[in-house]
């Protein structure tokens, strides 16, 4: 097993699995601890409000044949919890049909809820 983080080589070691940390270019420039203030301003979402991430995969048939279910599974925590913010992240300039059906099925929620994938995709 080759890892980029070291204390993912330690676990596999002590499960006995051969391993070698190999490192990752990016891996010193990156910060092991995100601010999670600083994430929720960039993406413009309220830090008081409860916030989720769908992340149904990358390949076109995970978003097609999962995304639906992702979509209700929202619908259902926001109605449970009352209020919600959405983050589903995807290419800048998507062109794809599955994120504009994303898109589309949060613009059917109530005025005052969004998604910052939504607001993402207007700039």
């Amino acid at each position: 097993m080759l890892t980029f983080l070291p204390f993912e080589a330690a676990f596999y070691a002590e499960h006995r699995v051969p391993v070698a940390y190999v490192g990752h270019p990016l891996a010193d420039e990156l910060p092991l601890v995100n601010d999670r203030a600083a994430a929720r301003e960039a993406l413009e979402l309220d830090p008081a409000t409860p916030t989720l991430a769908l992340l149904p995969g990358s390949r076109s048939n995970e978003v097609r044949f999962q995304g639906e279910i992702f979509l209700r599974a929202a619908a259902a925590l926001r109605e449970r919890l009352g209020e919600l913010q959405v983050v589903i992240p995807r290419p800048r300039r998507s062109a794809g049909r599955s994120s504009r059906r994303c898109s589309n099925a949060f613009r059917s929620w109530p005025s005052g809820s969004r998604s910052a994938m939504a607001a993402r995709a207007r700039r």
